[in-house]
């Protein structure tokens, strides 16, 4: 042992420690757990000053290395096992994180918390082994907001899909398993009501289970809603004023009986059409013409039209006389189209027409009258 070399006073020198700022020439005074100890009361030990980016170029650094970080004006020691620049945390901030522990880990070099895992790949990580999970249970994040009732939300991955689940109790704290309300598996199937979606979209209601589209322009707001049960599936209608809106009209049905109700939600036919404001009417459309049935206040009228903007009528039904009526008489032109004149009657006002009229018998291509009979394209017998 040596004491007080010469340039260093009051030093003590021993081939297992080192001490600084002794008095004492005896090597009892330095602590036997200590490498080096040093005494003093007006001054301090200076650790290394250097910027971050001085102390990430540091080869090899040693496990618990210790610097100050000019740049962020921290202290940093080398963590071996992250393999990064660990921050010296001040506990009187109130800081409860650890940076490595069993359950809970906190990755310096980028702020990524891990919850059963050591190596983080996000903010927040949370891991969960199944097999080694005395309850089998997923990797959950739950929150709960107590109020009279307990209410609580469970975001659960169940290794193929994500479940989001709902419970209640009036107890202060939810125990029970929660009842799932959503899910979206990894082959892109939504589920809501149901864990197990079968379709890219599937929504399970014990009841009624609605999809609702709403939109809003100027202060208006508009709703369709698509609504199905055991019985039907319905298109309902509203609109509402400065508010959203509360109550639909059905426009379209279809029963589970076959039976199609368009404008009625309560269909007594395999179609049934309803229009309480306008003429309830149906187009057969081909070959760009247009064939159209229309109720005219308890009349049926039939319209044919065309890309050349021909539009008449062709025969006009009235169930309180419970006959039909042409409206037009009829011709044929060249192009074989019929064209409608009006005309009313049994047809007997058509005997004694001129030979030059379509209506002769010889004429193959026309129609013929004899007897009340009408013969289109050929002349009837005699």
């Amino acid at each position: 042992m040596q004491n007080g070399r010469q340039g260093y006073p009051n030093t003590i020198y021993h081939p297992s420690n080192f001490g600084i700022g002794f008095d004492e020439p005896d090597r009892s005074a330095i602590d036997a757990s200590a490498l080096i100890e040093m005494k003093a009361v007006d001054k301090g030990l200076l650790i290394p000053r250097m910027t971050a980016d001085q102390m990430t170029a540091i080869i090899e650094p040693a496990n618990s290395l210790l610097i100050y970080n000019t740049t962020d004006s921290v202290f940093n020691y080398y963590d071996e096992k992250s393999e990064t620049w660990a921050e010296l945390q001040d506990n009187s901030k109130g800081l409860v994180w650890e940076y490595s522990n069993d359950n809970i880990f906190l990755y310096q070099k980028f702020n990524y918390v891990g919850i059963g895992t050591q190596t983080p790949q996000k903010k927040l990580h949370i891991y969960t082994n199944i097999k080694q999970d005395p309850h089998n249970q997923p990797a959950t994040i739950r929150t709960e907001t107590y109020y009279k009732t307990s209410n609580v939300w469970d975001i659960e991955n169940n290794e193929t899909h994500l479940d989001l689940n709902f419970g209640q109790t009036k107890e202060e704290q939810f125990t029970e398993e929660a009842e799932n309300k959503f899910s979206f598996t990894s082959q892109s199937y939504f589920g809501l009501g149901t864990n197990q979606p079968q379709q890219n979209i599937h929504i399970n209601n014990q009841e009624e289970a609605t999809i609702r589209l709403e939109s809003n322009s100027k202060n208006k707001f508009y709703a369709w809603d698509i609504q199905s049960n055991r019985d039907y599936l319905k298109l309902n209608f509203g609109n509402q004023n400065n508010t959203q809106v509360t109550e639909t009209e059905t426009k379209f049905i279809f029963t589970e009986n076959s039976k199609l109700g368009i404008g009625t939600a309560n269909p007594e036919a395999s179609l049934q059409i309803k229009d309480s404001k306008d003429k309830p009417n149906i187009i057969l459309s081909a070959n760009e013409s247009d064939f159209e049935i229309v109720n005219k206040k308890g009349k049926i009228d039939f319209y044919y039209s065309n890309t050349s903007n021909e539009n008449f009528s062709l025969i006009n039904y009235n169930p309180n006389s419970i006959k039909i009526e042409l409206l037009e008489n009829v011709t044929i032109d060249k192009g074989g189209n019929v064209v409608a004149k009006s005309f009313s009657g049994d047809g007997s006002d058509l005997k004694n027409l001129p030979k030059t009229s379509i209506w002769e018998e010889k004429n193959l291509n026309n129609i013929s009258y004899q007897a009340g009979n009408v013969g289109i394209g050929k002349p009837l017998s005699s």
